[in-house]
């Protein structure tokens, strides 16, 4: 048989929340008075022990589920965060695409030019050295 103040040390809580407890499960008839003290029978301090472990439980369970919902809110600002993130890449990978594009149409379009020019100036300078052969034969 303990004491109400050993069952209370041994738990880590006060003596009055262990008298609250014996009050609330109805042990009262378990207590026995030796001098100054209450002494508890070990069946009741059993149950008393095991109504602040599942306390103790229930809390522990709605700080790990408080903990739950603070970390899923995190990882869904975090997850919206990396969204914007994909979405605003995205959209600048299909703008350079779209001026890649561009500067090789325009790069298509410079080279035909390129190839009409080397044309025409063949096609002149076979004009001219046919001109000068053609009037250097008159001289002759």
């Amino acid at each position: 048989m303990k004491t109400i103040r050993q069952i209370a040390n041994e738990i880590g809580v006060s003596k009055q929340a262990v008298r609250d407890k014996i009050d609330k499960l109805g042990l009262q008839s378990s207590l026995r008075k030796i001098g100054n003290r209450f002494t508890i029978e070990s069946n009741a301090e059993i149950q008393i022990k095991s109504a602040f472990s599942y306390q103790n439980d229930e809390i522990e369970n709605d700080n790990q589920s408080e903990t739950l919902t603070d970390l899923v809110s995190i990882l869904k600002a975090e997850l919206d965060i990396k969204n914007k993130q994909i979405a605003d890449l995205s959209a600048a990978l299909v703008a350079a695409q779209e001026q890649a594009a561009t500067a090789h149409q325009s790069l298509l379009a410079e080279q035909a030019l390129h190839g009409e020019a080397i044309k025409r100036i063949g096609t002149e300078e076979k004009r001219g050295l046919f001109g000068i052969f053609k009037k250097a034969k008159r001289e002759q």
